[in-house]
């Protein structure tokens, strides 16, 4: 029987360390991009975007397109 692989050491979504690259690419850091989370009504903080990034946090359809308006990004500009 193959092996699986253990949830706790799974990522949780694969779009987060793409939207790193895309919030590098613009240069932009993560401090800014989380204060323009907040202002549009998001509470979260620095650490809760890091594990969203890389990947380790679950990501919601609406958190990804809140992230993607600030980041002036499209859905597209993912793949």
């Amino acid at each position: 029987m193959p092996s699986r692989i253990s949830p706790i050491h799974a990522k949780r979504n694969v779009l987060g360390p793409k939207l790193k690259k895309l919030r590098l690419a613009r240069g932009l850091m993560a401090v800014s991009v989380c204060a323009a989370l907040q202002r549009r009504g998001w509470d979260i903080s620095q650490s809760v975007f890091s594990h969203l990034e890389s990947g380790n946090r679950l990501l919601t359809d609406t958190e990804l397109l809140l992230i993607l308006k600030v980041l002036k990004c499209r859905l597209s500009d993912l793949e």
